[in-house]
């Protein structure tokens, strides 16, 4: 995904790891369904970037990440989530106006070459120990590689192959076939397969398994 996301225009280089690619959609999609949903997959990231203005290439990719990671995915499902257990939770770093001053700096003092958080870790040398300063990012993702090569093997399978919207949209030996690869380590398709179960599950649960 990183190197197809290299060589395509700079609309989709970086949301290349949100959604599957050009091959994924001609081998996995039912040929009646790619013609009903034929469409511009860049689209709204070119009306989004025309908000933009003439910010430089890191802060355009940022400004991307907020329009469409942040808000749509990875803060409303840390809300909804944490509101269902009747917690309430705060996440650091997101007030008003320190995002709009973070938004007002160059994209040199965020990422320098592969240097990550370039000014924050400036900001708080000599107040945090250096281990703390150079710490990597450490991500918080569900395991789903491993979850779905272990204890949610035959649930997978079982889903994707009896789920409707699945059998009646997509090709059902294309999906078999990513099933295969993952499970037998040959490729990692975890992003596609949950996408394709969340998909599934959810046509289930709201639409009774029809339409």
């Amino acid at each position: 995904r990183f190197i197809e996301g290299a060589n395509l225009p700079p609309e989709g280089e970086h949301l290349r790891w949100q959604y599957f690619g050009g091959a994924h959609d001609h081998s996995l999609f039912a040929a009646e369904f790619r013609r009903a949903v034929n469409c511009d997959r860049f689209r709204k990231i070119r009306e989004a970037l025309a908000h933009c203005g003439p910010a430089d290439p890191v802060n355009r990719q940022i400004y991307l990440d907020m329009r469409f990671v942040m808000t749509e995915s990875v803060l409303m499902k840390v809300d909804k989530m944490s509101m269902a257990s009747s917690l309430e939770i705060r996440v650091p770093l997101i007030d008003h106006g320190f995002v709009e001053f973070m938004a007002s700096l160059p994209g040199d003092w965020k990422l320098r070459g592969l240097r990550t958080k370039h000014i924050f870790r400036a900001a708080l040398r000599g107040i945090l120990p250096e281990r703390i300063v150079e710490r990597g990012k450490q991500g918080y993702s569900l395991p789903v590689k491993q979850l779905l090569r272990g204890p949610l093997r035959q649930y997978m399978v079982e889903l994707l192959n009896s789920a409707p919207v699945i059998r009646e949209h997509m090709q059902l030996d294309a999906v078999n076939r990513l099933i295969h690869e993952h499970l037998t380590m040959r490729h990692n398709h975890n992003h596609v397969l949950w996408a394709l179960m969340n998909v599934a599950l959810w046509h289930n649960r709201f639409l009774g398994g029809h339409g």
